[in-house]
C-alpha cells in the first residue's frame, strides 16, 4: 500500500473489516479493497489524507468504477462495481468515529447501476454437449501435434545434456545439442535475441544458422503451447480456472491407488480454502490426463532451474516475452493478473475462435460437463462429489443449465403425477416394481397420452387410472419384448380370476371388450414363444377388484 499519509490508518482499518469475516469473504474483501478504492487512491490522489476522505472522493471512485476501457466497453461487470463498493462501505464503516472528529462528510453513494444488471432472473445457459466435444477434440489434435514434434527432440536433448555433463564435449552442429549447450550455459532459459547478439555472438550465430525461434519452443514453451493441455486437463477435472492454473508437480501423486496405477492430482482451490482432487488411471492415449502432465513436466522442466522459488514447482511454467527485465523470465499461470486468473481464458477463447469453433469459457465447459454427468449418473450427489462441491444445493444451483432445470422440473412433475395416479389408483398403478415406463396404467403397454385417457370415467388433465382396461384402449402401445407378454398373460389370469369373483354377466360388463381384445394379442404366441416366456421370474401384479 503505497500511500505515505494514509497507509497506517487504511492498514488498521482494512485488518478490523477482514477480523470479523470469514476466509472466503476476507480473501474477497482484500482483493475487492486492493483492486478497487487503494488503486483508486494510488492512481488519483496518492498524497490523499485521513481528511479528504469525503463524500466528493467517494464520488469520483464511483466514476472511475464506471470509466470505459480503450475499446469503449466497460472495465468492469456490474457485480465486480457493486462489490468494491460494498467493500469502501465496510473500510469507511471503520474509519467513521476519527471522520466524523474531523467534521467530513464521508457518506458513500448509493448503487446507481441497479438497472445495469441485465442477467437478473435469467437461467445459465450452458454449450451443447456436442460442442463440448468438438473443443476437447481441438485441443487434443493440437496437443497430440505438440507431442510429435516435441517429444523426440525432448528426448535428443536429454541424452545430449547427460553427454555434455559427463565428457564436456559441446555440439554446435545439431539442434539438441545445440540446445544442451544453451540449458547449461544459462540455467535453463534462451537469453533474449539482441542481448545474446551483445553477449554471446558465437552462440548466437549458431543458433540462427538453425532458427531462433524453434530453439525457444523446444526449451522454453511459451504461454500459448500449454493452452492445448490445460484445455485437456480441464475438461477431464472439471476444475475452476484457479486450481488448475495453481496445479504443483509436488502435489502429484504418480502412485495412488490399491495397485499404484493412478494419478491423483491435489490443487487447493482458495475461494473455497480447501483441496480439490482428481484421480486418473494411467493408459496409453497421448491425451490421458497422466500423460499430459508428464508431457508437460517433461517440457517445463529445464526453465525450473531459473524460475523462482515460489513458483518452481508449479505445473504450468512459460517463458515471459515481456523483454522489460523487471518482468520474470519465467512465469506461471498460477500467478494472477489482476487478481484474476484471465491469462489462460483469453488465450483459450482465442485458440478456439482460431480453429473456427465458437469459444467457451470454464464455467460453460463445467457446465456442460455436469449436465453429461447427471445424464449419465442420475445422481446429483454423484455430481457433486465429482465436482467437489460442498454441498449438493451448489451443483443443482449453478451448474445446472436452464435446459437442465427444465428437464428436471418435468422429470419432478411427472414423479408427482405418477404419485398422484398411485393414490387415485389405490396402489394399483405402481411403477416401482417395473423396470419399464409406466406412462399407461396397465403393465405391458405404453400410452400415447394419459393425460387425455378416452376410457370412461377419467378426468382429462389427470393421468389415467383405468388399470386393467389398456387393451380395449385406442391410446394404447403394446410392447413386444418378452417381460411386455409376460405381463399380458398375467393380466389374462388376473381376467380369469375376476370373473370368478365377479360373476360373468357383471365381469363381461366391466371387463369384457378388454379380455377379449386380449385374448386375440395372445393368439400370436406360439408353443416356443409360451416356453421361453415361462422361464421368466416376475413379480404379481395387482387383482382387477
Amino acid at each position: 500500500m503505497s500511500l505515505p499519509a494514509l497507509g497506517e490508518q487504511l492498514t488498521e482499518a482494512t485488518v478490523a473489516v477482514m477480523s470479523s469475516e470469514k476466509q472466503t469473504t476476507r480473501t474477497a474483501t482484500h482483493r475487492d479493497l486492493r483492486y478497487g478504492f487503494i488503486a483508486f487512491l494510488n492512481e488519483v490522489k496518492p498524497q490523499a489524507e485521513l481528511k479528504d476522505l469525503c463524500a466528493e472522493l467517494f464520488r469520483d471512485f464511483v466514476k472511475w468504477l464506471d470509466s470505459p476501457g480503450p475499446d469503449g466497453k466497460p472495465k468492469r461487470s456490474y457485480f465486480d462495481k457493486l462489490h468494491k463498493l460494498s467493500s469502501l462501505k465496510k473500510l469507511i464503516g471503520r474509519l467513521s468515529p476519527k471522520l466524523s472528529a474531523l467534521g467530513v462528510d464521508h457518506e458513500i453513494p448509493v448503487n446507481s447501476w441497479s438497472g445495469q444488471n441485465t442477467q437478473r432472473g435469467k437461467g445459465k445457459e450452458t454449450i451443447p454437449f456436442e460442442q463440448f466435444v468438438d473443443l476437447l477434440a481441438a485441443a487434443i489434435k493440437a496437443y497430440e501435434e505438440q507431442v510429435k514434434e516435441i517429444d523426440p527432440l525432448l528426448t535428443k536433448v536429454d541424452k545430449k545434456v547427460a553427454a555434455l555433463l559427463e565428457t564436456g564435449q559441446k555440439e554446435f552442429d545439431t539442434v539438441e545439442g545445440l540446445s544442451a549447450v544453451i540449458i547449461e550455459r544459462y540455467d535453463g532459459m534462451l537469453p533474449e535475441r539482441e542481448w545474446l547478439k551483445k553477449k554471446d555472438n558465437k552462440l548466437f550465430e549458431a543458433i540462427e544458422g538453425f532458427g531462433y525461434t524453434g530453439f525457444a519452443r523446444i526449451i522454453n514453451p511459451q504461454v500459448n503451447d500449454l493452452i492445448p493441455a490445460f484445455i485437456i486437463l480441464q475438461c477431464f477435472t472439471h476444475w475452476n480456472e484457479q486450481p488448475l492454473c495453481c496445479l504443483r508437480i509436488t502435489d502429484i501423486d504418480k502412485n495412488a491407488g490399491v495397485l499404484h496405477n493412478k494419478y491423483k492430482l491435489s490443487s487447493h482451490k482458495v475461494r473455497a480454502n480447501k483441496m480439490v482432487f482428481r484421480s486418473f488411471a494411467k493408459g496409453d492415449e497421448v491425451f490421458n490426463p497422466c500423460n499430459v502432465v508428464d508431457f508437460i513436466e517433461r517440457w517445463t522442466k529445464h526453465m525450473r532451474r531459473s524460475a523462482p522459488e515460489r513458483i518452481k514447482h508449479d505445473l504450468f511454467l512459460y517463458a515471459s516475452k515481456f523483454k522489460n527485465r523487471k518482468v520474470e523470465a519465467v512465469r506461471s499461470l498460477a500467478q494472477p493478473l489482476g487478481a484474476l486468473y484471465t491469462l489462460s481464458l483469453d488465450r483459450k477463447l482465442k485458440f478456439f475462435q482460431e480453429r473456427g469453433l465458437e469459444p467457451a469459457g470454464a464455467n460453460a465447459l463445467r457446465q456442460a460437463g455436469s449436465d453429461h454427468l447427471r445424464d449419465l449418473l442420475k445422481d446429483s450427489e454423484k455430481v457433486r462429489i465429482l465436482l467437489s462441491h460442498s454441498s449438493v444445493t451448489t451443483t443443482d444451483g449453478n451448474y445446472r443449465s436452464s435446459e437442465a432445470q427444465r428437464h428436471d422440473e418435468v422429470a419432478l412433475a411427472g414423479a408427482m403425477a405418477m404419485k398422484e395416479r398411485h393414490q387415485d389408483s389405490a396402489g394399483k398403478i405402481d411403477p416401482r416394481g417395473h423396470y419399464e415406463d409406466r406412462s399407461a396404467a396397465t403393465p405391458g403397454y405404453d400410452c400415447l397420452d394419459p393425460f387425455q385417457s378416452p376410457i370412461v370415467g377419467q378426468v382429462p388433465g389427470r393421468m389415467c387410472t383405468a388399470y386393467g382396461f389398456c387393451p380395449v384402449c385406442p391410446t394404447k402401445v403394446m410392447r413386444l419384448d418378452d417381460v411386455s407378454w409376460a405381463r399380458r398373460i398375467q393380466l389374462q389370469q388376473r381376467y380369469k380370476q375376476a370373473a370368478l369373483t365377479m360373476g360373468s354377466a357383471r365381469f363381461n360388463q366391466r371387463y369384457g371388450p378388454a379380455s377379449e381384445a386380449l385374448n386375440a394379442s395372445l393368439l400370436r404366441l406360439t408353443d416356443s414363444d409360451l416356453a421361453r416366456i415361462g422361464r421368466l421370474n416376475l413379480n404379481p401384479i395387482p387383482e382387477l377388484e
